[in-house]
């Protein structure tokens, strides 16, 4: 079984992927990508695994 700090890690890192894909297609602008893929794909889980472990 997985873990829920996986689960919720797998989980952003689909949603990074899918944010991924309209940024592309709907900007020229490579940090908008970046914080598409990077923003939500690895740093908000870490954060929310951070928030949840201590609460």
């Amino acid at each position: 079984m997985l873990g829920i700090e996986t689960k919720i890690a797998i989980t952003f890192v689909c949603l990074g992927l899918t944010a991924w894909c309209p940024a592309t297609e709907s900007a020229n602008s490579e940090a908008l990508v970046l914080v598409a893929v990077f923003g939500v794909g690895f740093v908000l889980p870490t954060l929310f695994n951070g928030i949840w472990r201590h609460s």
